[in-house]
């Protein structure tokens, strides 16, 4: 009797501790999340869509080309003239528009900021001369033979295939200036440099 009451208990004690194995929580292996921290954005650009196509596709639909617009900014005091053209496509609530900087004989410099599509002056603020050029002088300008307005249309005629000029600038080159001009065309984006006499000196 004693013999099989220590089997039973034997048994007993063997089937405890199994169930207790059976419900024992293993260690977990959930790997660790590879979701972006809150607030950050992963937004991936546009399939097929380069990463300039807004700012040289816009410039294509836009009213009024920079040669215009230069034109515009210039005539408001009729004796200021363009030293550095940049065009932007605008946002989802703004229309494209042109940062244009101008000298002035006696110093002065400003920027206009006009509407790419109306030809309408936005904005004019005063800037610091020194702060964009500082070897650029008013006199440069007055002894060179071509503006950068008519750089710009030596440019876009040098490109033809219906280029238009995206930005604009004057570099002081030794002695001379050169002004370096950016397009695009429907085959895609092109760099010119023309002299102060209008020449294309580099495309």
């Amino acid at each position: 009797m004693k013999l099989r009451m220590a089997v039973a208990l034997a048994l007993l004690g063997t089937s405890a501790s199994f169930a207790l194995a059976q419900t024992t929580t293993a260690p977990s292996t959930t790997a660790p999340s590879t979701a972006a921290p809150s607030g950050a954005t992963t937004a991936a650009p546009a399939a097929g869509k380069p990463a300039h196509a807004g700012k040289y596709g816009a410039i294509q639909a836009v009213k009024i080309p920079l040669v215009e617009a230069v034109e515009v900014a210039e005539k408001i005091t009729g004796k200021g003239e363009a030293v550095e053209v940049e065009f932007d496509s605008g946002g989802p609530n703004q229309s494209p528009y042109y940062e244009i900087k101008v000298l002035y004989p006696d110093g002065k410099f400003v920027e206009q900021t006009i509407d790419a599509n109306t030809g309408a002056v936005l904005k004019t603020e005063n800037k610091v001369f020194d702060r964009y050029f500082s070897r650029l002088k008013p006199s440069d300008l007055q002894a060179a033979k071509t503006s950068l307005r008519d750089a710009v249309g030596a440019a876009e005629k040098a490109i033809g295939n219906a280029a238009r000029a995206v930005e604009a600038e004057i570099e002081k080159g030794g002695s001379d200036i050169i002004y370096e001009i950016e397009l695009a065309s429907p085959v895609g984006k092109h760099e010119v440099k023309v002299d102060s006499t209008g020449k294309v000196v580099k495309q």
